[in-house]
C-alpha cells in the first residue's frame, strides 16, 4: 500500500507509484541542496556572501604588502620611480574606497617611504612625473570635452608636456595633503622629505624656495 517503504511497494499499484515519486523528489531535492548550497564557513568557498569574501580579501592583503613594493622602489636607484610610486598610492586609495578594503589604505609608513622616493628622484631631468601629471591633465580634458566644455588649446597642451622642475615638489605636497586628509599626522621625517624634494630640484630654485617656505608655514600652523 501507499504507507509502506520504497522496498515494499507494488509497481502496479497507482498509490504506490505516488509514494515512489514523492521519495524520488525528496532525494533529488536533497542532492541539489548539497551541491548548490556551499558552506560559507569554508574559506575556499567562492559562493559565500560578499561580507565573507571581503573579510578573506582583507585577511590576505594589507598596506604592508604595498609598503614592501615601495621599499623596493626606494632601494632601486638606477631609474626614476616617482611616477610608479604615485600610481601605486592611487591604486591603494582606490581599492580602499571603491572596493571597501580599508586594510590596504596607505598608512604613515606608506606615505613616508613614498616621499623618500620622490625626494631621491627630484633631481631627475626629465622627471617621470611629467608623464604622470600629463596623463591626469588628459583625463581632465577628456572629462571636460564630454561635458561640452572648451578643450585646452594645443599650445597650452604642448607647454604642459615640457619638463616641469616643480613636478616633484607637487607630488611631495600631494602626498602630504593625502596624509592630512586621511587623518594621519605628519611627523618630522615627513616634512623633511618634502623640503629635501624642493632642495634637490635642479631648476626653478626661486619657485622651489617659495614653495618650501609655504610648506614650513604649514608645518608651523600644524604644530602651534
Amino acid at each position: 500500500g501507499a504507507t509502506g517503504s520504497a522496498a515494499d511497494v507494488d509497481p502496479d499499484d497507482p498509490a504506490d507509484d505516488l509514494l515512489l515519486d514523492d521519495e524520488l523528489a525528496v532525494e533529488t531535492a536533497a542532492a541539489a541542496t548539497s551541491t548548490t548550497r556551499p558552506s560559507i564557513a569554508n574559506p575556499d568557498n567562492q559562493l559565500g556572501n560578499s561580507g565573507a569574501r571581503k573579510r578573506d580579501k582583507a585577511r590576505d592583503i594589507d598596506a604592508e604588502v604595498y609598503n614592501g613594493i615601495l621599499s623596493a622602489f626606494s632601494r632601486e636607484t638606477t631609474r626614476d620611480h616617482s611616477a610608479d610610486v604615485m600610481r601605486l598610492l592611487d591604486r591603494m586609495e582606490r581599492l580602499a574606497d571603491e572596493l571597501d578594503m580599508p586594510s590596504v589604505r596607505p598608512n604613515q609608513r606608506t606615505y613616508n617611504v613614498a616621499l623618500s622616493v620622490i625626494a631621491n628622484s627630484a633631481s631627475s631631468v626629465p622627471s617621470s612625473l611629467d608623464e604622470y601629471y600629463e596623463s591626469i591633465s588628459n583625463k581632465t580634458e577628456e572629462a571636460a570635452a564630454m561635458k561640452g566644455e572648451n578643450a585646452t588649446s594645443t599650445t597650452a597642451s604642448s607647454a604642459r608636456r615640457a619638463f616641469n622642475p616643480l613636478h616633484p615638489g607637487r607630488a611631495a605636497e600631494s602626498i602630504l595633503s593625502r596624509m592630512l586628509s586621511s587623518g594621519l599626522r605628519p611627523n618630522a621625517y615627513t616634512f623633511a622629505s618634502v623640503l629635501n624634494t624642493y632642495q634637490r630640484i635642479p631648476n626653478g630654485k626661486l619657485d622651489a624656495a617659495m614653495a618650501a617656505d609655504a610648506v614650513i608655514r604649514g608645518m608651523e600652523s600644524l604644530h602651534l
